[in-house]
Protein backbone atom coordinates (compact mmCIF):
# COMPACT_ATOMS: atom_id res chain seq x y z
CA UNK A 1 0.00 0.00 0.00
CA UNK A 2 2.63 2.44 0.90
CA UNK A 3 4.72 2.10 -2.59
CA UNK A 4 1.23 2.56 -4.14
CA UNK A 5 0.76 5.43 -2.55
CA UNK A 6 4.00 7.21 -3.04
CA UNK A 7 3.35 6.69 -7.13
CA UNK A 8 0.19 8.70 -6.62
CA UNK A 9 1.64 10.94 -4.56
CA UNK A 10 4.59 11.36 -7.10
CA UNK A 11 2.09 11.57 -10.38
CA UNK A 12 0.60 14.52 -8.93
CA UNK A 13 3.08 16.60 -8.24
CA UNK A 14 4.80 16.50 -11.66
CA UNK A 15 1.76 16.46 -13.40
CA UNK A 16 1.09 20.33 -13.87
CA UNK A 17 -1.07 21.24 -15.60
CA UNK A 18 0.24 24.19 -18.81
CA UNK A 19 -0.05 27.62 -18.47
CA UNK A 20 -3.21 28.42 -20.42
CA UNK A 21 -2.51 31.11 -23.30
CA UNK A 22 0.71 31.48 -23.12
CA UNK A 23 1.98 28.14 -24.85
CA UNK A 24 4.54 27.63 -21.84
CA UNK A 25 5.74 24.19 -22.04
CA UNK A 26 7.53 22.78 -19.17
CA UNK A 27 11.12 22.16 -18.85
CA UNK A 28 11.02 18.38 -19.85
CA UNK A 29 8.34 17.35 -21.93
CA UNK A 30 6.34 14.53 -21.26
CA UNK A 31 5.76 11.76 -23.08
CA UNK A 32 2.70 12.22 -25.34
CA UNK A 33 -0.55 9.88 -23.41
CA UNK A 34 -3.13 8.30 -24.12
CA UNK A 35 -6.78 9.82 -24.11
CA UNK A 36 -8.44 8.99 -20.82
CA UNK A 37 -12.39 8.68 -20.88
CA UNK A 38 -14.40 11.22 -19.59
CA UNK A 39 -14.49 11.62 -15.75
CA UNK A 40 -16.98 12.50 -13.53
CA UNK A 41 -16.72 16.32 -12.70
CA UNK A 42 -14.45 16.84 -9.55
CA UNK A 43 -15.48 18.31 -6.09
CA UNK A 44 -14.43 21.91 -6.22
CA UNK A 45 -10.83 22.08 -4.89
CA UNK A 46 -9.60 23.33 -1.87
CA UNK A 47 -9.32 27.05 -0.81
CA UNK A 48 -6.09 27.98 -2.13
CA UNK A 49 -3.23 27.79 0.57
CA UNK A 50 -5.67 24.22 2.18
CA UNK A 51 -4.15 21.22 1.91
CA UNK A 52 -6.32 18.49 1.05
CA UNK A 53 -4.38 15.87 3.57
CA UNK A 54 -7.55 12.97 3.34
CA UNK A 55 -6.46 12.86 -0.34
CA UNK A 56 -2.60 13.25 0.37
CA UNK A 57 -2.08 10.31 3.64
CA UNK A 58 -1.47 6.84 2.81
CA UNK A 59 -4.73 5.25 3.05
CA UNK A 60 -5.31 2.68 5.83
CA UNK A 61 -7.45 0.60 8.35
CA UNK A 62 -6.97 2.06 11.72
CA UNK A 63 -8.29 -0.93 14.08
CA UNK A 64 -6.66 0.45 17.14
CA UNK A 65 -9.51 1.55 19.21
CA UNK A 66 -11.13 -1.98 18.20
CA UNK A 67 -8.21 -4.05 19.43
CA UNK A 68 -7.59 -1.89 22.64
CA UNK A 69 -11.55 -1.90 23.94
CA UNK A 70 -10.64 -6.00 23.90
CA UNK A 71 -7.57 -5.65 25.61
CA UNK A 72 -9.18 -3.82 28.36
CA UNK A 73 -12.23 -5.98 28.88
CA UNK A 74 -9.77 -9.33 29.28
CA UNK A 75 -7.24 -6.83 31.74
CA UNK A 76 -10.22 -5.87 33.94
CA UNK A 77 -11.62 -9.82 34.13
CA UNK A 78 -7.91 -11.04 34.50
CA UNK A 79 -7.74 -8.18 37.48
CA UNK A 80 -11.10 -9.70 39.13
CA UNK A 81 -9.94 -13.50 38.59
CA UNK A 82 -6.97 -12.72 40.40
CA UNK A 83 -8.58 -11.05 43.23
CA UNK A 84 -11.31 -13.32 43.82
CA UNK A 85 -8.53 -16.26 44.06
CA UNK A 86 -6.60 -13.91 46.56
CA UNK A 87 -9.79 -12.84 48.33
CA UNK A 88 -10.85 -16.89 48.73
CA UNK A 89 -7.71 -18.23 49.21
CA UNK A 90 -7.76 -15.44 52.14
CA UNK A 91 -10.80 -16.78 53.35
CA UNK A 92 -9.50 -20.32 53.31
CA UNK A 93 -6.48 -19.36 55.22
CA UNK A 94 -8.26 -18.17 58.01
CA UNK A 95 -8.43 -20.15 61.66
CA UNK A 96 -11.75 -21.67 62.52
CA UNK A 97 -13.52 -19.30 64.94
CA UNK A 98 -13.50 -20.38 68.74
CA UNK A 99 -15.94 -18.61 70.99
CA UNK A 100 -15.08 -17.11 74.10
CA UNK A 101 -17.37 -17.28 76.97
CA UNK A 102 -18.55 -13.75 76.68
CA UNK A 103 -19.54 -14.88 72.93
CA UNK A 104 -20.84 -18.14 73.78
CA UNK A 105 -24.14 -17.40 74.60
CA UNK A 106 -24.74 -13.92 72.13
CA UNK A 107 -23.43 -16.03 68.88
CA UNK A 108 -24.18 -19.03 68.96
CA UNK A 109 -26.36 -22.33 70.53
CA UNK A 110 -24.93 -24.20 73.02
CA UNK A 111 -23.67 -27.51 71.95
CA UNK A 112 -24.39 -30.27 73.70
CA UNK A 113 -22.83 -31.17 77.19
CA UNK A 114 -20.34 -33.05 78.01
CA UNK A 115 -21.24 -33.30 81.31
CA UNK A 116 -23.70 -36.20 82.55
CA UNK A 117 -26.53 -35.37 84.23
CA UNK A 118 -30.22 -36.50 84.76
CA UNK A 119 -33.77 -35.15 85.47
CA UNK A 120 -36.34 -37.78 87.35
CA UNK A 121 -40.34 -36.50 86.61
CA UNK A 122 -41.76 -37.87 89.79
CA UNK A 123 -45.90 -38.16 88.57
CA UNK A 124 -48.90 -38.55 89.83
CA UNK A 125 -50.96 -41.34 88.25
CA UNK A 126 -54.21 -39.98 89.81
CA UNK A 127 -53.76 -36.75 88.41
CA UNK A 128 -54.15 -37.30 84.46
CA UNK A 129 -54.19 -33.50 83.75
CA UNK A 130 -50.91 -32.83 85.63
CA UNK A 131 -48.73 -34.54 82.69
CA UNK A 132 -50.00 -33.16 79.96
CA UNK A 133 -47.27 -30.72 79.29
CA UNK A 134 -44.19 -30.02 77.34
CA UNK A 135 -41.70 -29.20 80.28
CA UNK A 136 -39.34 -32.71 78.86
CA UNK A 137 -38.88 -31.07 75.76
CA UNK A 138 -38.27 -27.81 77.09
CA UNK A 139 -35.90 -29.40 79.29
CA UNK A 140 -33.80 -30.91 76.80
CA UNK A 141 -33.61 -27.90 75.35
CA UNK A 142 -32.38 -25.87 77.94
CA UNK A 143 -29.83 -28.83 78.66
CA UNK A 144 -28.95 -30.79 75.77
CA UNK A 145 -28.13 -34.40 76.36
CA UNK A 146 -29.64 -34.72 79.56
CA UNK A 147 -31.35 -38.29 80.48
CA UNK A 148 -34.61 -38.21 81.08
CA UNK A 149 -36.85 -40.93 83.69
CA UNK A 150 -40.27 -41.25 84.67
CA UNK A 151 -41.13 -42.92 87.74
CA UNK A 152 -44.36 -42.77 89.95
CA UNK A 153 -44.91 -41.40 93.44
CA UNK A 154 -45.20 -44.70 94.70
CA UNK A 155 -41.45 -46.01 93.24
CA UNK A 156 -39.82 -42.60 94.39
CA UNK A 157 -40.70 -44.27 97.78
CA UNK A 158 -39.03 -41.54 100.56
CA UNK A 159 -37.33 -39.31 98.01
CA UNK A 160 -40.78 -37.21 97.81
CA UNK A 161 -40.36 -36.40 101.59
CA UNK A 162 -36.45 -36.39 101.63
CA UNK A 163 -36.70 -33.19 98.95
CA UNK A 164 -39.51 -31.09 100.75
CA UNK A 165 -41.56 -31.97 97.22
CA UNK A 166 -44.95 -30.19 97.97
CA UNK A 167 -46.89 -31.00 94.52
CA UNK A 168 -46.25 -34.29 91.67
CA UNK A 169 -45.53 -33.85 89.06
CA UNK A 170 -42.00 -33.01 90.45
CA UNK A 171 -39.11 -32.44 88.60
CA UNK A 172 -35.58 -33.53 89.97
CA UNK A 173 -32.45 -33.29 88.65
CA UNK A 174 -28.78 -34.69 89.98
CA UNK A 175 -26.23 -32.42 90.60
CA UNK A 176 -24.10 -32.29 87.83
CA UNK A 177 -27.00 -30.44 86.19
CA UNK A 178 -25.00 -27.10 87.90
CA UNK A 179 -22.18 -27.77 85.55
CA UNK A 180 -23.73 -28.03 82.42
CA UNK A 181 -24.59 -24.63 80.22
CA UNK A 182 -27.53 -22.59 81.19
CA UNK A 183 -27.74 -23.29 84.71
CA UNK A 184 -26.92 -20.19 85.95
CA UNK A 185 -28.84 -18.25 83.68
CA UNK A 186 -32.16 -20.67 85.27
CA UNK A 187 -30.28 -21.24 88.50
CA UNK A 188 -32.92 -19.62 90.45
CA UNK A 189 -36.21 -21.74 89.76
CA UNK A 190 -33.90 -24.48 91.32
CA UNK A 191 -34.46 -25.48 95.06
CA UNK A 192 -31.04 -27.01 96.49
CA UNK A 193 -31.80 -30.14 97.94
CA UNK A 194 -28.05 -31.68 98.85
CA UNK A 195 -27.26 -34.01 96.52
CA UNK A 196 -30.02 -32.95 94.21
CA UNK A 197 -31.71 -29.72 92.75
CA UNK A 198 -35.44 -29.47 92.33
CA UNK A 199 -37.36 -27.19 89.80
CA UNK A 200 -39.46 -25.15 92.32
CA UNK A 201 -43.07 -25.56 91.40
CA UNK A 202 -43.28 -21.86 91.76
CA UNK A 203 -41.47 -21.48 88.52
CA UNK A 204 -43.87 -23.08 86.87
CA UNK A 205 -47.72 -21.47 87.75
CA UNK A 206 -49.29 -22.26 84.52
CA UNK A 207 -48.86 -26.19 84.77
CA UNK A 208 -51.38 -28.19 86.24
CA UNK A 209 -50.09 -29.87 89.54
CA UNK A 210 -51.49 -31.65 92.87
CA UNK A 211 -50.42 -30.29 95.81
CA UNK A 212 -50.23 -32.50 98.97
CA UNK A 213 -50.78 -29.70 101.10
CA UNK A 214 -53.74 -27.68 99.45
CA UNK A 215 -54.78 -24.59 100.47
CA UNK A 216 -57.10 -24.78 103.88
CA UNK A 217 -60.41 -23.79 103.45
CA UNK A 218 -61.33 -23.10 106.73
CA UNK A 219 -62.94 -19.33 107.92
CA UNK A 220 -63.57 -19.05 104.22
CA UNK A 221 -66.59 -17.78 102.38
CA UNK A 222 -68.10 -21.31 100.90
CA UNK A 223 -71.19 -22.58 99.36
CA UNK A 224 -72.01 -25.98 99.10
CA UNK A 225 -71.84 -29.06 100.85
CA UNK A 226 -69.12 -28.40 103.39
CA UNK A 227 -68.25 -32.53 103.35
CA UNK A 228 -68.64 -32.89 99.62
CA UNK A 229 -65.97 -35.26 98.32
CA UNK A 230 -64.93 -32.45 95.75
CA UNK A 231 -63.74 -29.13 97.13
CA UNK A 232 -63.04 -26.33 94.63
CA UNK A 233 -60.90 -23.47 95.89
CA UNK A 234 -61.03 -20.02 93.65
CA UNK A 235 -58.46 -17.59 94.53
CA UNK A 236 -59.61 -14.54 92.72
CA UNK A 237 -59.82 -10.62 91.90
CA UNK A 238 -63.48 -9.19 91.85
CA UNK A 239 -61.35 -7.10 88.97
CA UNK A 240 -60.63 -9.76 86.52
CA UNK A 241 -62.28 -10.60 83.70
CA UNK A 242 -62.03 -14.53 83.97
CA UNK A 243 -63.10 -14.05 87.04
CA UNK A 244 -66.18 -12.82 86.65
CA UNK A 245 -67.03 -15.36 84.03
CA UNK A 246 -66.22 -18.28 86.08
CA UNK A 247 -68.17 -16.32 89.15
CA UNK A 248 -71.08 -15.59 86.71
CA UNK A 249 -71.19 -18.65 84.29
CA UNK A 250 -68.76 -21.86 85.33
CA UNK A 251 -69.77 -21.70 88.71
CA UNK A 252 -73.37 -22.42 88.51
CA UNK A 253 -73.02 -24.91 86.15
CA UNK A 254 -71.20 -26.84 87.85
CA UNK A 255 -73.25 -26.51 91.26
CA UNK A 256 -76.23 -27.55 88.44
CA UNK A 257 -74.30 -30.45 87.51
CA UNK A 258 -72.60 -32.18 90.64
CA UNK A 259 -75.11 -30.60 93.31
CA UNK A 260 -73.75 -31.55 97.06
CA UNK A 261 -71.19 -33.35 95.71
CA UNK A 262 -68.75 -30.18 95.36
CA UNK A 263 -68.23 -27.28 97.69
CA UNK A 264 -66.95 -24.36 96.33
CA UNK A 265 -64.47 -21.85 98.77
CA UNK A 266 -63.31 -18.10 97.94
CA UNK A 267 -59.69 -16.84 98.33
CA UNK A 268 -58.74 -12.82 98.08
CA UNK A 269 -56.14 -12.22 95.59
CA UNK A 270 -55.66 -8.58 94.72
CA UNK A 271 -53.55 -7.83 91.97
CA UNK A 272 -54.27 -4.07 92.63
CA UNK A 273 -54.34 -2.32 95.68
CA UNK A 274 -57.79 -0.68 94.13
CA UNK A 275 -59.65 -4.23 94.55
CA UNK A 276 -58.91 -4.42 97.85
CA UNK A 277 -61.88 -2.22 99.50
CA UNK A 278 -63.94 -4.22 97.52
CA UNK A 279 -62.61 -7.71 98.88
CA UNK A 280 -62.73 -5.89 102.17
CA UNK A 281 -66.77 -5.46 101.90
CA UNK A 282 -67.28 -9.03 100.23
CA UNK A 283 -65.64 -10.05 103.83
CA UNK A 284 -67.34 -7.99 105.49
CA UNK A 285 -70.53 -8.66 104.01
CA UNK A 286 -69.74 -13.15 104.94
CA UNK A 287 -69.72 -11.42 108.41
CA UNK A 288 -73.71 -10.80 107.94
CA UNK A 289 -74.28 -14.29 106.09
CA UNK A 290 -74.41 -12.49 102.47
CA UNK A 291 -71.22 -12.82 100.67
CA UNK A 292 -72.06 -14.37 97.62
CA UNK A 293 -75.39 -11.84 97.05
CA UNK A 294 -72.90 -9.07 97.70
CA UNK A 295 -70.33 -10.70 95.62
CA UNK A 296 -72.88 -11.02 92.56
CA UNK A 297 -73.46 -6.95 93.29
CA UNK A 298 -69.64 -6.66 92.61
CA UNK A 299 -68.94 -8.65 89.77
CA UNK A 300 -72.11 -7.75 87.79
CA UNK A 301 -70.65 -3.76 87.99
CA UNK A 302 -72.89 -2.41 90.61
CA UNK A 303 -70.95 -2.15 93.63
CA UNK A 304 -68.26 -0.07 93.16
CA UNK A 305 -66.11 1.60 95.91
CA UNK A 306 -68.52 4.44 95.85
CA UNK A 307 -71.20 2.11 95.94
CA UNK A 308 -70.44 -0.27 98.84
CA UNK A 309 -72.83 1.30 101.19
CA UNK A 310 -75.84 1.35 99.15
CA UNK A 311 -75.06 -2.38 98.18
CA UNK A 312 -74.92 -3.34 101.74
CA UNK A 313 -78.67 -1.38 102.04
CA UNK A 314 -79.92 -3.20 99.28
CA UNK A 315 -78.98 -6.20 100.49
CA UNK A 316 -80.36 -5.50 104.21
CA UNK A 317 -77.05 -5.64 105.96
CA UNK A 318 -76.79 -3.77 109.35
CA UNK A 319 -75.31 -0.62 108.04
CA UNK A 320 -73.12 0.38 111.70
CA UNK A 321 -71.56 -3.10 111.26
CA UNK A 322 -70.65 -2.90 108.00
CA UNK A 323 -69.39 0.36 108.10
CA UNK A 324 -67.24 -0.67 111.55
CA UNK A 325 -65.77 -4.05 109.48
CA UNK A 326 -64.45 -1.35 106.47
CA UNK A 327 -62.72 1.02 108.82
CA UNK A 328 -61.14 -3.13 110.47
CA UNK A 329 -57.84 -2.85 109.30
CA UNK A 330 -57.99 -6.57 110.78
CA UNK A 331 -60.20 -7.19 108.25
CA UNK A 332 -57.70 -6.31 105.30
CA UNK A 333 -54.86 -7.93 106.83
CA UNK A 334 -56.84 -11.36 106.03
CA UNK A 335 -57.32 -10.15 102.63
CA UNK A 336 -53.42 -9.95 102.16
CA UNK A 337 -52.90 -12.90 103.81
CA UNK A 338 -55.22 -14.58 101.30
CA UNK A 339 -52.77 -13.04 98.56
CA UNK A 340 -49.52 -14.04 100.48
CA UNK A 341 -50.76 -17.88 100.75
CA UNK A 342 -51.14 -17.60 96.76
CA UNK A 343 -48.06 -16.33 95.89
CA UNK A 344 -46.63 -19.18 98.14
CA UNK A 345 -48.38 -21.90 95.98
CA UNK A 346 -46.88 -20.04 93.10
CA UNK A 347 -50.59 -18.25 92.30
CA UNK A 348 -49.52 -15.58 89.31
CA UNK A 349 -52.73 -14.95 87.99
CA UNK A 350 -56.55 -15.28 88.17
CA UNK A 351 -58.33 -17.31 88.62
CA UNK A 352 -56.41 -20.13 90.03
CA UNK A 353 -58.70 -23.31 90.90
CA UNK A 354 -57.55 -25.68 93.29
CA UNK A 355 -60.00 -29.17 92.37
CA UNK A 356 -58.94 -31.59 95.69
CA UNK A 357 -55.35 -30.13 95.65
CA UNK A 358 -55.00 -29.67 92.11
CA UNK A 359 -53.81 -26.12 90.60
CA UNK A 360 -55.31 -25.13 87.66
CA UNK A 361 -54.68 -21.44 86.19
CA UNK A 362 -57.13 -19.65 84.28
CA UNK A 363 -60.66 -21.01 83.50
CA UNK A 364 -60.50 -24.08 81.58
CA UNK A 365 -63.03 -25.53 79.48
CA UNK A 366 -66.59 -27.35 80.81
CA UNK A 367 -65.19 -30.33 79.53
CA UNK A 368 -61.71 -30.32 80.92
CA UNK A 369 -63.04 -29.30 84.50
CA UNK A 370 -66.05 -31.72 84.33
CA UNK A 371 -62.82 -34.06 83.29
CA UNK A 372 -61.08 -33.41 86.38
CA UNK A 373 -64.03 -33.35 89.18
CA UNK A 374 -65.31 -36.83 87.49
CA UNK A 375 -62.08 -38.23 87.97
CA UNK A 376 -61.35 -37.18 91.78
CA UNK A 377 -65.54 -38.38 92.14
CA UNK A 378 -64.56 -41.84 90.82
CA UNK A 379 -61.27 -41.76 93.67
Amino acid sequence: MAKKTAKKTAKRKTAKPTAKGRGATPKSAAPPKRAKPASPPKKAAAPKGTANKAAEEPITVDTRPVISQNMAIAIVMLVVLVLGAFVWSSLMAQPEAVDTPDSFAANAPPAPNPVAASMTIITDPSCALCTENNLPEVMEQVFPGIKITTVTAGEAGEMIGSLNIRALPAYVFSRSVDQMANFSEARASFRDEGDYYVLDERAIPDLPMRYFDAPSPEGEPATGNSSAPVTLIEFADPACSACKHFFLNTKPMLEEAYGDKINFVFKSMPLAPQTVSALVAMDCADEQGKFWEFSDAVYAGTASDGLLASTAEELALNSTQFSLCLNNTAVADEVMADRDEAIGYGVMATPTLFINGIKITGVPSDEILKGVIDWELEQ
